[in-house]
């Protein structure tokens, strides 16, 4: 994949199964979508089976370099249907110091887990965006999200650096439904909250928008 690829994604599985590979690392300015009518793709299943050891479906990295202008829009993520197993998470978005992550667009998706990699506290979200003294910015909006014990979507910043700032200003969470089918009890539906990192000041700033989920 390179910038300004847009990929159009049939209906149909896109598992472990059939030789897929996980997690999906999306590149700056890359599109990747389903069909506007139909059945969504099915994205994920039988990592566990096939002993993949991968704890998200799909990465985006700005850990080593700016990440902008990705799209993951009307695909159907598939966690793993045992109990007692590890479930990977939908989206995982990690940023740290000197690189951002800017125009992020994650709409219109469904994103199934029935089961965490942890209980409780201890696992993931079904949707993670982590930055450490660094932020991002875009767009998650109109998803159906299954959340974990742990919650549905997350959104942690981290200072560790005595001039370091956590920003997420420009990040807009809306229009999603997050439920917890599995029968067990969420944390929280959508969480924003800083982490200790041991500077002495913390600066973080908040989404634009949390709005009608």
């Amino acid at each position: 994949l390179v910038s300004e690829d847009v990929i159009h994604v049939a209906s149909g599985t896109y598992s472990a199964a059939v030789e897929e590979h996980f997690p999906i690392e999306l590149p700056d300015g890359v599109t990747i979508e389903g069909p506007s009518t139909g059945s969504l793709p099915l994205i994920g299943g039988d990592l566990i089976e096939e002993e993949v050891s991968a704890d998200a479906l799909v990465l985006i990295d700005a850990t080593d370099s700016n990440v902008a202008d990705v799209t993951i829009r009307r695909l159907k993520f598939l966690g793993e249907n045992e109990s007692g197993v590890d479930s990977p998470i939908a989206l995982k978005v990690l940023v740290s110091a000197g690189h951002t992550v800017e125009g992020l667009v994650f709409e219109n998706n469904t994103c199934t887990r029935p089961y965490q990699n942890a209980p409780g506290a201890e696992g993931l979200p079904t949707i993670l965006v982590s930055g450490v003294n660094a932020g991002a910015g875009g767009s998650i909006r109109n998803n159906i999200v299954d959340a974990s014990d742990r919650g549905g979507i997350e959104v942690e910043g981290m200072v560790n650096a005595e001039d370091g700032v956590a920003g997420f200003s420009g990040l807009v969470i809306e229009d999603n439904h997050v439920s917890n089918p599995s029968g067990t009890t969420s944390a929280v539906a959508i969480s924003y909250h800083g982490l200790d990192g041991g500077a002495s000041a913390f600066s973080m700033s908040g989404p634009a928008s949390i709005n009608r989920n």
